[in-house]
């Protein structure tokens, strides 16, 4: 339930906040899949990597990153019924 302004009153065990998402029993877009790589790096993380690709891997999604500067590069893993990410793989560029 929705106040007038559009916001939900405070307590109500039923709001949801809007940057928050679950994946559906189904699993989850390449979209939510890029929502909860973003939702679990941190901040100052984001602003300082790139998601290079996202590709559909069955049960997971694959993702690569990599360090604005390019000096860094990980391979991400995405379970697509639970959300959960983690690194699988991180590298520095050859020089």
């Amino acid at each position: 339930m929705t106040q007038k302004d559009g916001k939900h009153p405070q307590g109500d065990p039923n709001a949801k906040d809007e940057d928050s998402f679950e994946p559906s029993p189904e699993g989850m877009s390449e979209g939510t899949a890029r929502l909860a790589i973003d939702k679990h790096l941190k901040k100052k993380l984001l602003r300082e990597h790139d998601i290079r690709s996202v590709e559909n891997r069955g049960h997971y999604y694959v993702a690569n990153a990599s360090s604005k500067d390019g000096s860094e590069f990980y391979q991400l893993l995405i379970n697509k019924q639970t959300g959960e990410v983690q690194i699988i793989n991180r590298r520095k560029a050859e020089e």
